[in-house]
């Protein structure tokens, strides 16, 4: 739905960089066709992938501790899903997501869609050494603790819409995940790079979407520029300015 519904927006077209702004995205049907052409192969490559973002996070320097932060999550499901099953703890039917962050930074490290299942305190301890041999191949001498906690996993829920699992198709909701999680990161490092020195440092995701980001503009297209104009008194507009400034784009007015 939201596919159809923002096919159009001049907005997400500039962001998208079709090359033509008159070009519509994407279709509902489309992103589904997406979302299910998948491979385990596929997917084992994202894994691997997440892994690889957060160790060139550091920009090649080794941390001297990282805590891994990992604790699961239920996320309700609706109808036929497959691998959807009854939680007593939760006491619904959901799939339960293992995510793994760094406890002292956010960063996300691992994220990994779990069937629904009875008990809630189950072992991922195959998942956490694979992990840990990966992040030791990087950093031989960095001390890794492991623990858990659920602080981070709602700032993925509430920022970034990460319990939306809808497909039905347990292959296509380990993408979903995915996807999510590639958001959470996209957020995390505006807070942490573009929004320093800002009010809005150690804003939750879910502040930064909707005081800052989800804000009305007029978007003017013209043959050979786009021109955005932002509302004079924006109430965050210095954040706005010091953010646009990072990025080197044109200051706002």
């Amino acid at each position: 739905n939201d596919c159809d519904r923002m096919r159009r927006d001049p907005m997400m077209q500039l962001a998208v960089d079709t090359g033509a702004l008159d070009k519509e995205l994407c279709s509902s049907a489309t992103m589904c066709r997406f979302e299910n052409m998948v491979t385990d192969e596929d997917l084992l490559r994202v894994q691997e992938m997440f892994v690889t973002m957060f160790v060139l996070s550091y920009g090649g320097k080794a941390p001297g501790h990282i805590i891994l932060d990992c604790d699961d999550t239920n996320v309700d499901t609706y109808g036929c899903q497959e691998q959807s099953l009854f939680n007593a703890y939760y006491d619904s039917y959901c799939y339960m997501p293992l995510m793994v962050f760094e406890g002292y930074s956010g960063k996300m490290i691992l994220p990994l869609l779990k069937p629904g299942r009875k008990n809630k305190a189950v072992s991922f301890e195959d998942t956490i050494l694979w992990l840990i041999a990966c992040l030791r191949e990087a950093w031989p001498k960095t001390i890794i603790t492991v623990g858990r906690d659920e602080l981070f996993i709602r700032q993925i829920k509430e920022g970034v819409k990460g319990d939306r699992l809808s497909c039905h198709t347990f292959k296509a909701n380990r993408l979903r995940i995915f996807i999510h999680a590639a958001a959470y990161i996209l957020m995390h490092s505006i807070r942490e790079r573009a929004l320093k020195g800002t009010g809005m440092e150690k804003a939750s995701i879910l502040s930064i979407r909707e005081r800052l980001l989800l804000c009305a503009v007029s978007v003017r297209t013209l043959k050979t520029k786009v021109i955005i104009d932002f509302a004079k008194h924006h109430p965050m507009k210095d954040e706005l300015r010091h953010m646009l400034h990072y990025y080197s784009i044109r200051d706002v007015g």
